[in-house]
């Protein structure tokens, strides 16, 4: 066992050195959990069938794990990571476990950095394909089966999931487009200050020795239904989504931590979060520290060497010049609600304001 593997496991630590020590923890360790390229190239079919409203018995529709609106590497990754720690967790689900890019298709171009991850990931072939050939699954997609609203479509049925990954409160245009949202909400796994929505999704029990989380012996997909949101007083405790996922692989399941696929992808989003753990970034906390200490020696490249073409590819100047002043503010676009209460300003007289904000290079 590697004893560094063991470190980030916070919960029951000795429970689940024992069962890492028993299992053995090899990369090449024949597993029967299909890998994470082939768990994305099978979402197509599982959505398809999500979709069937004819189907008998009615479709549930499904678990949807999404990301923040501004689609960064964290909001794009954490999603296809955590639906596949989920979806290992049960190998029969009622219903399929789906991750969906939080941007357009097409704004996927846009995201450099992301694209060349999920390549240095070995995940090229299933993050180009065309969706029909089993390629990625975006929220809102009008060449999709869902005909457009592939989030809503999903999301419909009564019984239907969503769980939302780098933010912990839906945005406006998306309720807009669908009420429903936020009675599927289930899971919340963040590090921005909590706006305190959906109140039903509880923080996960503290066990008799004080640690979150349930054992081992009945690790099931239900445990991740909790809301993990790492911001305490003013200060966040994880500078990445990823790190979340991190401890949530090595809690549940560390075995499927070890895949280089997995490991390559949560570290990669890591390092670009905390700015390589740079002191003068500010960003980096112990609990990222922490999962790249674990994780990176099953990444597919060196730490120095990941970090560097992620930047390149983030900060080409030829790629920046490239791009319409329209695709410049589209690259890292958030947009808010701002509310006040003194003034004269529309929110001084207690209505809302509309708040975008973009990162540019420059």
């Amino acid at each position: 066992m590697r004893p560094h593997l063991a470190a980030l496991c916070l919960a029951q630590p000795r429970a689940i050195a024992a069962m890492l020590s028993s299992a053995g923890l090899a990369a090449s360790a024949a597993r029967t959990f299909p890998s994470l390229g082939e768990f994305l190239g099978s979402r197509l079919a599982a959505v398809t069938a999500a979709l069937d409203r004819g189907a008998d018995p009615p479709s549930p529709g499904a678990h949807v794990y999404l990301g923040n609106e501004a689609g960064d590497a964290d909001s794009l990754v954490s999603p296809l990571c955590f639906a596949y720690l989920a979806a290992s967790l049960e190998p029969g689900p009622s219903m399929p476990h789906v991750p969906l890019l939080s941007v357009p298709r097409g704004d996927l171009n846009l995201r450099p950095e992301t694209r060349a991850l999920l390549a240095l990931a070995g995940l090229s072939e299933v993050a180009e394909a065309p969706q029909s050939e089993g390629g990625l699954l975006y929220y809102s997609d009008a060449a999709g089966p869902a005909q457009c609203d592939m989030l809503g479509e999903l999301t419909r049925p009564e019984g239907a999931r969503l769980t939302l990954l780098d933010h912990n409160a839906l945005a406006p245009k998306l309720l807009a487009a669908a009420a429903h949202l936020e009675q599927r909400v289930v899971a919340i796994v963040d590090h921005h200050l909590d706006a305190g929505k959906y109140p039903h999704v509880k923080p996960a029990a503290k066990s008799a020795d004080g640690a979150a989380g349930s054992g081992l012996a009945s690790v099931q997909a239900s445990d991740l239904l909790k809301r993990v949101v790492a911001f305490e007083g003013a200060l966040a405790q994880a500078g990445s989504a990823c790190t979340l996922v991190a401890e949530a692989f090595l809690q549940h399941n560390p075995a499927l931590a070890t895949e280089p696929a997995v490991a390559t992808l949560l570290c990669g989003v890591i390092l670009l979060d905390t700015v390589d753990m740079s002191p003068e970034a500010g960003k980096g906390t112990p609990r990222d520290a922490e999962a790249l200490r674990t994780l990176l020696p099953n990444a597919n490249l060196p730490r120095d060497q990941l970090f560097k073409k992620l930047m390149a590819a983030k900060t080409d100047p030829v790629w920046w010049a490239s791009l319409t002043p329209n695709e410049c503010l589209r690259y890292d676009y958030k947009q808010g609600v701002a509310g006040g209460s003194s003034g004269d300003s529309a929110a001084g007289q207690g209505r809302e304001l509309g708040v975008g904000m973009s990162s540019v290079l420059v």
